[in-house]
């Protein structure tokens, strides 16, 4: 057994730390199977596409200050250009569809503070993050910052033990993985 497995086995055997451990609006629901992602990325049957952008670029750091003045948190270059990316797919639709999202971020900070010993652990640590279903119409008047801060406030929501112990407990509780949205 590995310094993950060891980890992840000694918070699910914990009783949960708080009782309110996942927000509200999360559910869960098997909506996306870790198979498929198997079939889709490992397998290369889907197209895979790269952005590279630089810290320094200008909507990134203007991004940034925007939400630094505003008092709303941090937000990471990644965040940004997710924000990007819906508002240029999205951009000038008006219709009232609803856009469900799954992410996929690092448990590392939060199984570190758990298990010393875990910065030893080479391989990936990750889990799925959902953002708030939003409606077209929202991506497309919302700033580049609200949204970003909406991804970041996601990927918050998940990474702690709390959480991660939570899911933990769910997993074991239906038989295997899936993917959680958000309802």
């Amino acid at each position: 057994m590995n310094i993950l497995q060891e980890t992840l086995q000694e918070l699910t055997a914990a009783a949960p730390s708080i009782q309110k451990s996942l927000p509200r609006s999360l559910m869960f629901s098997a909506s996306w199977s870790p198979q498929a992602s198997r079939i889709l990325w490992w397998q290369s049957k889907a197209e895979v596409k790269a952005v590279y952008l630089r810290e320094n670029v200008d909507m990134v750091r203007k991004v940034k200050d925007e939400v630094k003045r505003s008092g709303t948190g941090f937000v990471s270059t990644g965040d940004v250009i997710v924000a990007w990316l819906l508002k240029a797919a999205y951009l000038g639709e008006t219709d009232k569809n609803t856009i469900w999202g799954t992410t996929i971020v690092s448990i590392r900070g939060p199984l570190e503070e758990k298990n010393p010993t875990f910065n030893s652990y080479m391989h990936n640590s990750i889990m799925p993050s959902c953002p708030p279903p939003l409606l077209k119409e929202e991506i497309v008047s919302k700033s580049l910052a609200e949204l970003a801060v909406i991804y970041q406030k996601a990927i918050e929501e998940v990474q702690n033990v709390p959480f991660i112990q939570a899911y933990n407990h769910w997993v074991v509780k239906i038989g295997g993985v899936a993917m959680p949205t958000r309802r």
